[in-house]
């Protein structure tokens, strides 16, 4: 295990996890980010988000329903906000999704 680890924080796939974070909190240090929210508007390339702390454009080549719940887990490249992946989150009781996410955090997972 401790060849692995050591592996892992060599390669910086550690330090390059999604961090999950609000709208309000990403910042243009971020490389990596994992928002969830509700999808605004839409356009050819790009669909707004908005998770309640503010709204921020996401650029993907999927198509998007507006008002869809979705998680997304995005790359930044020159501050623009790239999908990576987009989880359908339909039938997830949003609040206490949230909830658990505050306790991982201020747990330290």
């Amino acid at each position: 295990l401790q060849l692995i680890f050591n592996f892992l924080l060599q390669t910086n796939f550690v330090s390059q996890r999604y961090i999950p974070k609000s709208v309000s909190q990403v910042d243009s240090k971020d490389s990596k980010v994992c928002l969830m929210g509700n999808v605004m508007a839409t356009t050819g390339s790009s669909f707004i988000l908005d998770d309640g702390t503010g709204k921020i454009e996401i650029t993907t080549d999927k198509q998007l329903p507006r008002n869809k719940l979705v998680r997304v887990f995005c790359s930044i490249n020159e501050e623009k906000l790239n999908a990576d992946v987009v989880q359908d989150l339909e039938g997830i009781d949003a609040n206490l999704f949230k909830k658990i996410n505050e306790l991982y955090n201020t747990a330290g997972v």
